[in-house]
């Protein structure tokens, strides 16, 4: 949980596009891009979160212990959510609450 909380502290900003619902919304260069951040959701790609959000870590314990804790939003029987936006084809994301996870460090165990 700490190494994915870290992943989204350092690029939080800086690698999730936010779509707006004009092309000149967001008009900023996302480079090497994690996903998009919808409201309060980090809507991160599969490739990212195994390779990098999970690094060193088995991606179904990863998504089990955040989906357990209510960080992760995700359809039945899965660990990630389909999702569309203004501009992105219907896709699959693990699908991360961003106000939890930067801001529930008191809750998590030394361990985690």
């Amino acid at each position: 949980i700490k190494q994915v909380r870290r992943f989204y502290q350092l690029h939080g900003d800086s690698r999730f596009k936010k779509p707006g619902r004009k092309p000149d919304e967001d008009s900023r260069i996302v480079i090497n891009q994690a996903g998009y951040l919808m409201g309060n959701e980090f809507w991160t790609s599969d490739q990212v979160f195994e390779s990098e959000v999970c690094k060193g870590f088995e991606l179904r314990q990863v998504a089990r212990a955040l989906k357990n804790r209510g960080y992760l939003i995700a359809d039945k029987d899965r660990f990630t959510s389909k999702r569309t936006a203004p501009g992105i084809a219907r896709a699959r994301f693990y699908v991360v609450r961003r106000d939890q996870i930067l801001g529930d460090e008191q809750q998590l165990p030394l361990a985690a």
